[in-house]
């Protein structure tokens, strides 16, 4: 038998998009190019293919550790030459579907492409059901898609008329879903039929039992149909502020009293007030504002606090240990030493072996509040295949893997030591001379003030050090850029002068050919970054709270200025090279690490 004789008889349709080759046909077949050309094309047929409204993208249909199935970048030229030599007319549609597509898509071969978008059409009236509509419809969006691309005008026309009739079908018989999906081909691909949709959309508007999901489609669409209809900027603002009213009508359906649904409200509201504030009613969008903030007083009193008890007796009595007998200044060097710099390559290792051990964790968007429920970061799931592709969103995810590393530190081991010294030594703020005197590092005039905030921070006022160290340590980055030769300043045409915003100061190039770009991603995590700690900006707008200030990270942020200046200070290495204690850290003869306390209270 030739080749389209045994693909019709040892190929049969597994679904719409791929089909099941019966490997005892190649016995059938009379030559071994024919052979040859079956087996390219069960490898083409199970090519993974993801199709939108707009577009269609073909990869391995499979991909994990490293390895992966047959895909695109497997065809060679001469396999494509081979396949543009066949009579697609005698290859079964549902090869012939995926066979065309791929042609006009990775090769732009033009023949093809009519092909691909008769053959979809075909297919979707032989699957379609209103039943079972969901996977077989994106056959319609392919049709579509490629006729528009081609300006194939019989089959777009034949296509919107396919559409309207299924669309009058699903609107008679309620199924709001399905009618969604038709108005969307209709809009998107500029199809549109407004007599038809904007009835629909607006019968669907006025139902209340529904999903808000739905009424939101429903709203987007319309808006669409207007906009093709440019039916005049008021008519369209009418409709947004319609769109707002029904998103606070739905908030108000939920119960106030419990967590899961106040968060719900708030997430209605906030789209509400976008609404309004976009469509220039801002009384309106401060009104609804005002009632996010009543919800979000609710939710820190419903968060029940989760306790993990730790038995950190053998830590505290190693930290005892490393403490004794040493005097103030070696104390104080030793919290340095105490205090992990990590490497930022370290952090994204970290960051990427937990993505792989743990993906749940970080397939599911992240919301941070603070103590008034109002939400300070959202963190958005990283893309499994390639995390990094967003700069941006990995390197919020670093600062957050980074800032609880630092908690950790900060909470286990340096509030320890911190009370330790203080337990072992009685010291005075001259006692500090050792550190700033002379440190290359602080900025002229500075040093009064930071041996002031440290010396605080030492005796454990902390809250008031944090307020004093945010600003000044700023201003020692700022100073270190422009003794590196950076402008750290804008210059106006109005001859005026500001200083640059802190993030811009860290991306100076001047300071990251410098400086230790790893102790530059710290400290910008500690600073200025949202998914980090942020504490210049909380202490820059007057919000920084006495218990944060007193919390891990914080305590990490302390540290790590004392290590900072210790770097460049002549005083601490006269002190490191004068004792033997400070040369060699005491390894522990056993594991030290916290043990989880059950049924702790």
């Amino acid at each position: 038998m030739n080749l389209y004789e045994v693909l019709s008889k040892y190929t049969k349709r597994d679904s719409y998009r791929c089909a099941i080759f019966q490997d005892e046909g190649k016995g059938e077949l009379d030559t071994e190019r024919d052979v040859a050309v079956f087996e390219l094309l069960k490898n083409v047929s199970n090519i993974g293919a993801k199709i939108t409204l707009k577009d269609i993208s073909f990869g391995p249909a499979i991909e994990w550790e490293g390895k992966r199935s047959f895909g695109p970048q497997d065809i060679s030229e001469s396999d494509y030459m081979t396949l543009k030599s066949l009579d697609m007319d005698q290859i079964p549609d549902y090869i012939r579907c995926r066979l065309a597509d791929l042609l006009w898509v990775e090769q732009k071969y033009y023949p093809a492409a009519k092909v691909a978008a008769a053959t979809y059409l075909e297919l979707f009236k032989e699957t379609f059901s209103e039943e079972r509509w969901v996977r077989s419809i994106q056959l319609l969006y392919r049709a579509v898609c490629i006729s528009l691309q081609i300006n194939c005008q019989t089959i777009c026309e034949e296509t919107r008329q396919l559409i309207c009739k299924y669309l009058k079908r699903a609107d008679e018989e309620g199924n709001d879903s399905l009618s969604i999906s038709f108005i969307e081909i209709l809009v998107e691909q500029k199809l549109s039929d407004d007599d038809l949709a904007l009835p629909i959309l607006d019968k669907m508007i006025s139902k209340t039992a529904v999903p808000i999901q739905r009424i939101e489609r429903a709203y987007q669409l319309k808006l669409k149909c207007l906009e093709w209809k440019k039916s005049g900027s008021d008519n369209i603002k009418s409709v947004n502020k319609a769109f707002a009213q029904r998103y606070e009508t739905e908030s108000e359906r939920h119960n106030a009293s419990t967590f899961p649904d106040i968060s719900i409200m708030i997430d209605l509201l906030r789209k509400a007030v976008i609404l309004y504030r976009n469509n220039g009613e801002s009384e309106e969008a401060q009104r609804v504002q005002r009632r996010i903030t009543e919800l979000q007083g609710k939710l820190p009193k419903m968060l029940s606090s989760i306790v993990n008890g730790y038995d950190v007796s053998k830590l505290h009595q190693y930290l005892v240990d490393c403490f004794d007998g040493l005097s103030f200044a070696e104390g104080v060097i030793l919290i340095a030493q105490f205090t992990v710099f990590r490497k930022k390559d370290d952090v994204k290792n970290a960051l990427l072996q937990k993505l792989h051990d743990y993906p749940l964790q970080l397939l599911s968007s992240k919301r941070f509040m603070n103590e008034k429920g109002q939400t300070v970061l959202q963190l958005h799931p990283l893309d499994m295949k390639n995390p990094d592709g967003d700069t941006k969103l990995f390197n919020a995810h670093l600062h957050r893997e980074l800032y609880d590393m630092e908690v950790i530190d900060g909470n286990l081991i340096l509030l320890r030591a911190l009370e330790i010294l203080r337990n072992n030594c009685a010291f005075s703020i001259e006692d500090l001379d050792f550190l700033i005197k002379d440190n290359a590092m602080i900025p002229k005039g500075r040093e009064r003030i930071f041996q002031s905030a440290l010396y605080m921070a030492l005796q454990g006022d902390y809250y008031e050090a944090v307020h004093i160290l945010a600003p000044q340590v700023e201003n020692l980055f700022r100073n270190l850029a422009e003794e590196l030769g950076a402008l750290t300043a804008t210059f106006e045409d109005d001859g005026t002068s500001q200083a640059k915003v802190l993030s811009s100061v860290f991306e100076l190039p001047e300071l990251i050919d410098a400086y230790d770009n790893d102790i530059l991603f710290i400290f910008e995590g500690l600073l200025n970054e949202r998914a980090g700690a942020n504490i210049r900006n909380e202490v820059a707008h007057g919000l920084l709270e006495e218990p944060f200030a007193c919390s891990g990270v914080c305590i990490y942020f302390i540290c790590a200025v004392l290590k900072l200046l210790i770097f460049t200070s002549p005083g601490c290495n006269e002190v490191y090279r004068a004792s033997d204690r400070l040369k060699v850290i005491k390894v522990p003869q056993e594991d030290i690490s916290p043990v989880p306390v059950k049924n702790y209270k």
